[in-house]
């Protein structure tokens, strides 16, 4: 159930952003053993004064800079996270999108209860079939 949001500067072309939205994918897929059919992207293009960062933290940044963040239903042991992170910035630089110092991964784990995929169940209830809570 990983969501995943993708903040770039504008000026990607539609075939850029579908070759980082498939690695990124990969990558869970690989590393988080996410089914293949369970994907959600949302892609953020924004301009200059909308997207601001350091050029020199951490390494170099570019125009190309990709923040990516992924809010997952279950946390991961800390290999696992660092298998995601290495195979984002593999996956994304080997296709030639961004360099790996290009890449900025934040991981957001929360609860069963947290959150709704469907006819307003919490996912914990829809995924055991239980019928959908009603409040009075």
């Amino acid at each position: 159930m990983p969501v995943v949001e993708i903040f770039m500067l504008r000026g990607r072309t539609p075939a850029e952003i579908q070759m980082i939205t498939d690695t990124l994918h990969d990558a869970l897929v690989e590393a988080y053993e996410v089914p293949r059919g369970d994907r959600f992207q949302i892609v953020h293009q924004l301009e200059p004064h909308e997207f601001v960062f350091d050029a020199h933290f951490m390494g170099p940044r570019s125009e190309k800079f990709l923040l990516v963040r992924v809010t997952g239903g279950r946390d991961r042991p800390v290999l696992t996270k660092r298998k995601l992170y290495s195979l984002i910035a593999d996956n994304v630089e080997r296709h030639g999108a961004v360099a790996r110092s290009d890449v900025f991964v934040i991981v957001d784990n929360v609860q069963p209860t947290d959150f709704s995929v469907s006819n307003g169940h919490p996912f914990d209830q829809a995924s055991l079939g239980l019928p959908p809570t009603t409040h009075a």
